[in-house]
């Protein structure tokens, strides 16, 4: 089930920077139709003084300034809702990618139906997935591994305490080590390898 996201900025240095570039884009779209204004007027060829152009031109501009401002705080709300959209999955995904970083186990990731990155979502829950069977498979051999080094130094114990008989054990038991080992290494492997790798 997808997480329900309640805090609209999720991440403010980015909202906020997109925020102030929808505040300025508006700002320079009312000077530049009232420039157009001006200049519709001095082009017009209208004889009369600044003041009075001044007044014609607000007389023209009053209301659709008026219905700008009651339309900016629309502007600026859907511009937060719209980056939350994809802020929020980013820094899920940031979150879970420092997760994995720190070998810590990660809960499948689940965005919203109009959230932006679904495809990264399942990238990262194969990632986790793979990780998380490669390091079962690793604990499972190291089990069996440390079993079997038991049962080794069990059957290979010597049955005499001289100095002799001792040697021999350990050279045995550095031996059957090292075949361990060897096999550990080959099983890690293989457990590395069998996960599916994500699809790009």
């Amino acid at each position: 089930m997808a997480q329900r996201r309640n805090q609209e900025f999720v991440d403010r240095p980015v909202q906020s920077r997109l925020v102030t570039r929808a505040i300025v884009q508006w700002v320079v779209c009312v000077a530049w139709i009232g420039l157009l204004l001006i200049g519709w007027r001095w082009i017009g060829g209208a004889e009369a003084s600044g003041a009075e152009h001044a007044a014609a031109i607000w007389e023209w501009y009053a209301i659709p300034l008026l219905g700008g401002l009651l339309l900016l705080p629309l502007v600026v709300v859907d511009a937060v809702r719209t980056s939350n959209r994809f802020v929020g999955p980013a820094v899920r995904l940031r979150h879970a990618t420092r997760r994995l970083a720190a070998g810590e186990r990660v809960s499948p990731l689940r965005f919203r139906a109009d959230d932006f990155w679904h495809g990264w979502a399942d990238d990262l829950n194969t990632v986790a997935a793979r990780l998380e069977a490669a390091a079962a498979k690793a604990a499972s051999v190291e089990m069996t591994a440390e079993a079997a080094a038991a049962e080794i130094l069990a059957q290979e114990a010597p049955s005499t305490t001289d100095a002799a008989s001792e040697d021999a054990a350990d050279d045995r038991t550095a031996e059957a080590t090292l075949r361990l080992a060897a096999d550990l290494a080959g099983e890690i492997a293989v457990a590395a390898t069998d996960a599916p790798t994500p699809t790009p």
